[in-house]
């Protein structure tokens, strides 16, 4: 087993760094989903404000000229997307506002999350930025910084966890997961540490020789923390240690301890972030600009069931899209990938799930249902907060992507797993090659895809323009 383990670790690593590399650079600045704005976060932390707040005490802070430019000079028009005519995000004053901007930088505002989620870009910007390099190295540069550290966190999750280690394999080199990975997001540290808090309690809870040391506290106090920051929808998911039995620890009682620090550390470093940042950070911001019957807050005392039902219909009419857009739909413009790539990780993830035991390792009814209870009910979070944020119509749920439901998957794939069945390891290893084939062949689809929608078949096009644009708009 340890050998395949290794096996599993050096095919992801060298996957992800090739066609992680490859979609990095076919997709056009700007183009991932709301890069523009981590790119600005990432920025700011870059330059020290950890806290992402402004002179007034607003959410935001000061990028250099030459960024806010760049952000400028690729609004989300850059798709060839048939049918859909593009609209500028950027007027002729606020282009006027950047070229005449101040030396030391370019007030921006935005509504970030905690340095956290920037912490891997921003090192590399600031490393990059020490040393004089230009705009266009910074910025792929940041890009490398998110991939590498999605290769870490997964090639961890991969290595400690007991079982699922085939099917937290591919899910790591979904097109969706490994693109969002090559670029300025949140969703990288976010996923990554999820899958990585859900390995480590796998590990104690299902290895008979494995007891909760003093280490493995201090661990899930540090990944729950990290979990909270990062996006506080996923914060439930603290409570998948409560699958972890008792003859794990010394007493029933130094089992409630440990759960009980656990949940303490995450909600202490939630409540530092908003006494520290300012508890805009955390709130999600109400639609005052719609007409007040367009609110969908107001409807709750009228008909307080609108929000359930509205959950469910939507849910049921979007399955699908959340299907593609958590496996393959890439870029702001959700461009779609190949129908049989769909299909490989569909069936593929659907396999590697039911046959992912270890033969050894006994997952009880109960702690299946704990895993489908917080995966449930982070899904209902993130389906709230959407309510509250995006949506117009209280009776549709806007905004929420499949990408959300991936910090989620280890979850689901833990409810239905055969834990006490598992191939020989000579069907083992041959379906890993045959899988190392077909998802090779599936990615670098998906990249051409990519390359082609943005309509720049060479990837080396984007830094040209880039390298053009920073070199003519100073600092």
């Amino acid at each position: 087993m340890g050998s395949f383990t290794a096996r599993l670790q050096s095919s992801f690593i060298a996957l992800a760094l090739i066609f992680g590399t490859a979609l990095g650079l076919a997709m056009p600045p700007m183009q991932v989903n709301d890069e523009s704005t981590h790119v600005f976060g990432t920025y700011v932390v870059s330059r020290g404000n950890i806290l992402q707040r402004s002179a007034d005490g607003s959410p935001g802070g000061t990028v250099p000229r030459r960024v806010y430019r760049l952000a400028l000079g690729f609004p989300k028009s850059v798709f060839a997307i048939p049918g859909w005519k593009p609209r500028p995000r950027w007027t002729a004053a606020q282009l006027a506002r950047a070229d005449g901007a101040r030396p030391g930088g370019m007030p921006v505002e935005f509504r970030a999350h905690s340095a956290v989620t920037y912490l891997p870009h921003a090192l590399a910007i600031a490393l990059t930025n020490a040393v004089g390099a230009p705009t266009w190295a910074q910025f792929y540069a940041g890009r490398l910084a998110g991939l590498l550290c999605w290769i870490a966190l997964v090639v961890g999750a991969i290595r400690i966890a007991p079982i699922l280690k085939e099917a937290i394999w591919l899910l790591g080199l979904a097109p969706m997961a490994l693109s969002s990975a090559a670029s300025f997001s949140a969703d990288t540290v976010t996923t990554g540490v999820a899958w990585l808090f859900v390995a480590c309690v796998m590990r104690i809870a299902l290895d008979e020789r494995a007891r909760f040391s003093r280490g493995w506290l201090l661990v899930l106090c540090g990944l729950g923390a990290t979990l909270a920051l990062a996006k506080i929808a996923y914060t439930p998911l603290v409570a998948f240690c409560l699958i972890v039995p008792t003859a794990r620890f010394s007493s029933r009682r130094a089992r409630w301890l440990a759960l009980l620090a656990i949940v303490t550390s995450t909600l202490a470093s939630l409540l530092a972030w908003a006494w520290a940042a300012g508890a805009g950070h955390l709130s999600p911001p109400l639609r005052y600009d719609l007409p007040a019957g367009s609110r969908p807050w107001t409807h709750l005392l009228s008909d307080p069931l609108v929000l359930a039902r509205a959950i469910v219909v939507t849910t049921w009419l979007k399955l699908g899209w959340y299907r593609d857009s958590m496996l393959g739909r890439l870029g702001s413009h959700d461009t779609p990938m190949p129908g049989w790539v769909l299909a490989l990780y569909t069936y593929g993830l659907a396999a590697l799930a039911v046959a992912g035991g270890d033969g050894r390792s006994r997952v009880t009814p109960g702690a299946r249902f704990v895993a489908l209870t917080i995966a449930l009910f982070c899904y209902v979070a993130i389906a709230t907060v959407a309510w509250l944020r995006w949506s117009t119509d209280p009776t549709n749920i806007e905004g929420v992507q499949g990408r959300y439901l991936l910090p989620l998957a280890p979850l689901g794939s833990f409810a239905v797993v055969a834990a006490r069945w598992r191939p020989s390891d000579q069907a083992r290893r041959l379906g890993h090659a045959v899988a190392e084939v077909l998802v090779a062949l599936a990615l670098a689809a998906s990249t051409m895809a990519c390359s082609v929608a943005s309509g720049r078949p060479k990837a080396i096009l984007s830094r040209t323009v880039v390298l053009a644009m920073s070199t003519s708009c100073g600092t």
